[in-house]
C-alpha cells in the first residue's frame, strides 16, 4: 500500500529437486511458476540455488523454463571480499588475531566450491570459543585445536559421535547415511521412517533413536522440523557430508 511492493525470497530453491518429491514437488513448482508468470505489479520473486543444480531445476516445467531466462550467477567470495568475511566479524566483536598471517593461511585453506563458506563459518565459530578471553585474541594454538577450515566440522561431528553409547553410534551412522544422497546432497526422512530403518539393525524400542536425534540436533548436525512420527529430519548442511569421512559411502 505504501508503494514499496513485495519481495518473495525463496532460499535454497535446490531443495525442490534434492528434498521435495512427486506430487508435492510438482504442485509447488507449478504454483511458483504461475506466480512468476503473472507477476502482479509490485511483486518480485527472488530465488537462490547452487549452479550445479541448474539442469535439474530446469526440468520443473514452467518454473524451469522461467529460471532459464532469468538467472544471474553470483560468484564465490574471493580475495579481499573473502578476507573481510573472515576478519570483520571478529573485529566488530572487539577481537584481534594473534598473528595476521593466520588470515592468509585460512584463505589458502578455504579453496573454492559451494561448501567453502559454511565450513569457514563453522571453523570461525569454533575458533571463537577458544579465544584468549582476557585479551580477546584469536590464537594460533586455538586455530590448530579446532582443526582449521577443513577439520573443524569433521572433528566436531566425530567428537559428538564418540560421546554416544555403542548402540547409539550404530543408530547414528544408519540415520546419517540415510540422510545423505549419493551425490552428497541432503535427503530427508520422517522420524517414523528412521525408526523403521533402525529397527532393522538393532533395538528401536529402548529410546536410543530419540537420544541420537536429540544429541545430533543439539550439536547442530541434524535439523528436526515438526513433531511426532511425521517430523522431517535432515542434516544441517551438505558441507557435513564433505567434511566428515564417516559419511563416505
Amino acid at each position: 500500500r505504501d508503494g514499496r511492493g513485495v519481495l518473495l525470497l525463496i532460499d535454497q530453491l535446490k531443495e525442490m529437486v534434492t528434498l521435495a518429491q512427486g506430487d508435492e514437488r510438482d504442485a509447488a513448482a507449478a504454483s511458483l511458476g504461475r506466480l512468476i508468470e503473472l507477476c502482479p505489479r509490485g511483486v518480485r520473486v527472488l530465488a537462490t540455488a547452487r549452479s550445479d543444480l541448474f539442469d535439474r531445476l530446469g526440468s520443473l516445467g514452467v518454473l524451469g523454463a522461467l529460471l532459464g531466462r532469468a538467472t544471474e550467477l553470483v560468484r564465490p567470495l574471493s580475495g579481499s571480499a573473502l578476507r573481510e568475511a573472515i576478519v570483520q566479524p571478529a573485529r566488530a566483536a572487539g577481537a584481534t588475531f594473534e598473528d595476521e598471517s593466520l588470515v592468509d593461511e585460512i584463505l589458502e585453506d578455504v579453496g573454492a566450491g559451494e561448501a567453502a563458506l559454511p565450513l569457514v563459518a563453522f571453523a570461525m565459530s569454533a575458533w571463537w570459543e577458544t579465544r584468549d578471553r582476557e585479551r580477546s585474541v584469536l590464537t594460533r594454538e586455538g586455530w590448530r585445536a579446532v582443526g582449521g577450515v577443513n577439520g573443524a566440522l569433521g572433528a566436531h561431528a566425530e567428537a559428538v559421535f564418540h560421546a554416544l553409547a555403542a548402540t547409539e553410534r550404530r543408530h547414528a551412522r544408519t540415520v546419517l547415511l540415510r540422510l545423505v544422497a549419493s551425490d552428497g546432497t541432503r535427503r530427508y526422512a520422517t522420524r517414523a521412517e528412521l525408526a523403521e530403518l533402525v529397527g532393522q539393525v538393532g533395538e528401536a524400542s529402548d529410546g536410543s533413536l530419540e537420544r541420537v536425534l536429540e544429541a545430533l540436533g543439539r550439536a547442530r548436525l541434524l535439523n528436526v522440523e515438526g513433531a511426532g512420527h511425521e517430523a522431517n529430519v535432515t542434516i544441517m548442511h551438505e558441507a557435513l557430508a564433505r567434511a566428515w569421512p564417516r559419511l563416505e559411502t
